[in-house]
């Protein structure tokens, strides 16, 4: 998780790259993925199951302005008890996630995590539902 303080209070968004015209999103989150690695100095490696979220209807949640997004799954071996030092990351309990990001407006995202923590979503690809309002 990136950390960011605001207003004198932490804010919480999910580390995020923008995908380049033409790149495939699994090549865009391999470019993530090997940021995340150097900066946490912790070997990460996608997971094998991929959210999809479809923007949504126009007036929807301003998020959703975004166009399509995908969520991609990862796995550390590390145990990360702390945030690491003077990079802006932060680890968090999977179980705290959904409402420490809840402006992103996915209404599935903490079932998404739990089913994937859990294991009770199959590999491959799930759609979740549109951002809200």
């Amino acid at each position: 998780m990136a950390f960011e303080a605001q207003a004198g209070r932490a804010s919480l968004r999910l580390p995020a790259v923008r995908r380049r015209r033409a790149e495939a999103y699994a090549r865009a989150a391999g470019r993530l993925v090997r940021a995340v690695t150097v900066a946490t100095g912790s070997p990460i490696r996608l997971g094998a199951v991929t959210a999809r979220i479809p923007p949504a209807a126009p007036g929807g949640h301003p998020s959703a302005a975004q166009g399509e997004r995908r969520l991609f799954t990862a796995h550390t071996a590390t145990a990360h008890r702390q945030q690491p030092d003077g990079i802006g990351l932060m680890w968090i309990a999977h179980t705290q996630v959904a409402s420490r990001v809840a402006e992103l407006g996915i209404p599935d995202l903490g079932l998404f995590l739990a089913g994937y923590v859990e294991g009770w979503i199959p590999d491959g690809w799930i759609t979740l539902d549109h951002p809200t309002a």
